[in-house]
């Protein structure tokens, strides 16, 4: 099996389960809808026969991938394919028997019999789902095997043509070579045949792999599903002109707009996923090949969700993913330049440029294919949105490129997009869909069924009222519907529902104020800090990561011996922990998070906790909310101090699992996040978590003793973890052997600017400088390392003190900013005695707001922004 015809196949099966889960997804869909079979059986029909045209080529593939090898993955998903095909086709045909049979009495037995289809043919997609994460690892493990195969078959060619004795790497040996000229030929044929597969598999690897990172598909995977029924008329040609765009030949942008909370994420991801829009574009792809990525912003999210970066590397990613033969191409210089197996662990930095001009090349490239792009969220993009918006204008002028954006109706992209016929206004099309989704969600109570026997008119008012309040915003639809539940819940009258409708406020803030009264006083001070922390880590957390950060409060148990030590092999009353979080977590913070699931992570960390919608973290974020919030919670709370203190938990907690290689990538960012949030309370606070670093060590070492290593160093842990060091150029601040590569976490720490534990000591507490770091952590998707050039040192033109985004831990290291930050906290301290307590900063005793201040008779403006934290 040749190496990137290995790689061809992993994408060819990727592409057969996604054929697969298609048809359950379109099967999934006619079992919830009350339509009739008949209406889309020919299309189904269509899918279900390529689906079984392709397990031949999946079993060939299965067989010749696993002749030499003992791995019977392939072979194994092939036998279970078939038997979820199997079972789609018999599914199909008994109600196709049913449809065809005249009787009424039969044709309602066959709608019946589609809606009973739910649970079946959901856990078929779940089953499917599950043989697609596993595709791309077992062809990698079945293409290393056939490395080694061949290679063995070299080195045997060799030793039997080698005579002598003795030890290989003794210069005494007498080894030498008594073959035929024609058999060193065939060794050296073997050699060359070989090697360029090989160099070519691990460049791509390399290359496609350095693209990917830990938050590529999470906030799609956050936004919820459309409920069933709702949308269908988005490919309704007489209500929406999307069905026409996805057909005609040159219309490169369709722009759905919408306020906030009307949906419009749930919209882009029912499009991107539904059969309809495959169907739709068959005109327009003809018999070339179909390649589709998205991209979801969220400003809420890590900077590299909100940013060019991300979006970047996100689309490149997926297309790459399913295209690896193209990667030389797309990246020309870096596959020229890229050393193959000795970069395969290196930290990849991409640029800007680099990552652009392969964007623009794509289109070329792709040749005849044609390339549908879905991003949605342009008004969360954290740059220029008249940048964001020439960048996919210019793409849209290949004329084999389709791309369909989503937004709120901001001047940028109304100015850009209102001018053309290819667009909607989701507020003004979603009020049939409100009216569905109110009158399910409510209906599915049994007590507002027995509510609306008895007085259907009030009922049906009551569903009226809703819909027509809510504008389009289904946001405040979804949250209203959730509090009638908890009313029917309590045997709410029918007066009582209508009063809870009638006081619920207008608008999205004023709806969140609500929400945050309504809390128990007695949760509120820890619901104060769980939204800080989320605020500030501007991600979601794994549900574990709450445990840690009630674990002062509340004595947890989570020591390696006791709770985790022998995780994941929990029992029920351990697992049980994890319900009971979930449950104090929705108690505390009601209406205003999610706990979203993620199947394909593992126990403990397949739940994660985010804000229920961008509109609540803007609402957050707001002063007077901030100051509320830090008022509650009470003392110096500062969430970057409580951030490392979750991150140092968890790794310390979690370390002797070490081994699991599904782990690692966890561990390394808990390990990195410790060290990027320790030197940011350093440069932000002036207080060192460098002592609270030295447990970490100490625990790494116990590690490596646990495993009869004798050579401990820091460098070596992070090779264990999937990450190396990155390679730069000798600095003159990086003359000491600890900085170039560091033999333990303290002095990793110290390389990325924090000081030393000994300098501490001696100058105590109060005398923490700002330090010139040569290495810096980037919080981009995952924690990533980076060094400290010459020119990013000199070339920082657009520093600013009080800037409100603190991302990574180069910023503010050097001597000019040290000083401006010094002289920034000396004003604060000079002035925070005059301001009333309605001024005082939210942030702590480092910030201040705006204020005036006389000083020699003249007025005097000062301009302090926020110093902190704030991202």
């Amino acid at each position: 099996m040749e190496t990137l015809a290995a790689l061809g196949l992993a994408a060819n099966i990727a592409q057969f389960i996604a054929t697969a889960g298609t048809v359950v997804k379109k099967t999934h869909e006619l079992a919830l809808s009350k339509k009739s079979l008949q209406k889309e059986n020919e299309e189904l029909e269509i899918i279900a026969h390529d689906f079984s045209l392709a397990l031949p080529a999946i079993r060939t593939a299965a067989s010749s991938a696993t002749q030499r090898s003992n791995d019977a993955s392939l072979a194994l998903l092939e036998q279970g394919a078939q038997g979820i095909s199997q079972e789609i086709e018999r599914l199909l045909d008994a109600i196709k028997t049913q449809r065809a049979r005249r009787s009424r009495s039969a044709k309602l037995l066959a709608t019946l019999k589609e809606l009973k289809l739910y649970d079946p043919l959901k856990e078929l997609n779940e089953r499917l789902s599950s043989f697609r994460d596993q595709i791309g690892l077992r062809i990698n493990l079945l293409l290393l095997s056939e490395v080694n195969y061949r290679l063995d078959d070299v080195v045997k060619l060799v030793q039997s043509s080698v005579v002598g004795s003795g030890d290989p790497h003794d210069e005494q040996s007498n080894r030498s070579w008594r073959g035929t000229s024609q058999e060193l030929a065939a060794v050296v044929q073997a050699l060359r045949s070989w090697h360029p597969h090989l160099v070519d598999f691990y460049k791509t690897e390399g290359i496609v792999t350095s693209l990917d990172f830990s938050q590529v598909e999470e906030r799609q995977n956050a936004i919820i599903d459309a409920h069933r029924q709702t949308y269908r008329w988005i490919f309704d040609a007489d209500t929406a002109n999307l069905k026409a765009w996805l057909a005609v030949e040159h219309a490169p942008i369709y722009w759905i707009a919408g306020n906030a909370g009307s949906g419009k994420s749930t919209l882009m991801k029912f499009i991107h996923k539904h059969p309809a829009m495959l169907k739709g574009l068959e005109a327009w792809i003809g018999s070339r090949t179909l390649h589709v990525a998205s991209h979801f912003f969220w400003l809420a999210g890590t900077p590299i969700q909100q940013s060019q970066e991300g979006l970047l590397r996100s689309l490149l990613y997926q297309i790459l993913r399913m295209q690896p033969e193209i990667t030389r191409h797309v990246f020309p210089a870096r596959w020229q330049t890229s050393n193959s197996l000795l970069d395969r662990t290196k930290s990849v930095i991409w640029s800007t440029k680099e990552l652009l001009d392969a964007f623009f090349a794509l289109p070329r490239i792709l040749g005849e294919d044609r390339l549908l792009i879905f991003i949605d969220g342009l008004d969360e993009y954290s740059g220029e949105h008249d940048d964001l918006v020439s960048m996919i204008k210019a793409l849209g002028t290949a004329t084999n490129v389709k791309i369909c954006v989503s937004s709120r109706p901001w001047l940028a992209f109304s100015d850009a997009f209102s001018a053309s016929p290819w667009k909607l206004y989701l507020q003004d099309l979603t009020k049939s869909d409100i009216r569905i989704f109110i009158h399910d969600n409510l209906e599915a109570h049994s007590y507002f069924r027995r509510l609306s026997t008895r007085n259907r008119e009030a009922a049906e008012n009551l569903v009226t009222q809703i819909t027509t309040r809510a504008q389009g915003v289904f946001l405040w639809v979804y949250l209203v519907v959730r509090s009638l539940v908890r009313g029917l819940t309590n045997a709410d009258t029918m007066r009582d529902l209508q009063r809870r409708v009638d006081e619920v406020p207008q608008q999205l803030e004023d709806f969140f104020a609500r929400i945050l009264d309504s809390i128990d006083p007695f949760y509120m001070s820890r619901t104060a800090r769980i939204f800080l922390v989320l605020a500030h880590a501007r991600s979601s957390l794994p549900l574990i990561s709450f445990y840690f950060l009630d674990r002062d409060e509340e004595g947890l148990p989570f020591e390696p011996k006791t709770f985790l030590d022998n995780w994941p092999d929990v029992n029920e009353d351990e697992l049980d922990l994890i319900t009971t979080k979930k449950r104090q977590l929705i108690a505390q913070c009601k209406d205003l998070i999610d706990i979203i699931e993620l199947p394909e992570e593992p126990i403990m960390f397949n739940f994660s906790v985010l804000f229920l919608h961008r509109t609540v973290v803007d609402f957050i974020n707001q002063p007077r909310i901030l100051s509320r919030l830090f008022e509650q919670v009470g003392g110096e709370f500062k969430p970057a101090v409580a951030l490392f203190e979750v991150h140092s938990g968890q790794f310390g907690s979690l370390l002797h699992l070490m081994n699991r290689n599904f782990l690692k990538p966890c561990l390394c960012n808990w390990l990195l996040g410790s060290v990027y949030y320790a030197r940011e309370v350093e440069v932000i606070h002036e207080i060192s978590l460098m002592g609270k670093l030295y447990p970490l060590e100490v625990a790494l070492m116990g590690y490596f003793r646990t495993k009869h290593e004798t050579d401990y160093s820091f460098s070596k842990a992070l090779s264990i973890l999937g990450r190396d060091l990155p390679k730069g150029k000798i600095l003159p601040w990086m003359q000491k052997e600890e900085d170039r590569k560091p033999r333990s976490l303290q002095s990793f720490a110290s390389a990325c600017g924090l000081n030393p534990q000994q300098d501490i000591e001696a100058k105590g507490i109060q005398s923490v400088d700002i330090q010139m770091p040569s290495f810096y952590i980037k919080k981009a998707g995952d924690f990533e390392i980076g060094v400290v050039t010459d020119e990013m040192k000199n070339n920082r033109p657009d520093f600013l003190v009080a800037k409100p985004i603190y991302n990574n831990t180069f910023e503010m290291f050097t001597l000019s900013e040290a000083e401006a930050l010094k002289r920034s906290r000396l004003l604060v301290k000079q002035f925070s005695v005059m301001m009333t307590p309605a001024q005082s900063s939210p942030y702590g005793p480092e910030a201040v707001i705006s204020g005036q201040q006389k000083s020699s008779g003249k007025s005097r403006k000062l301009i302090i922004r926020k110093l902190l934290f704030w991202r």
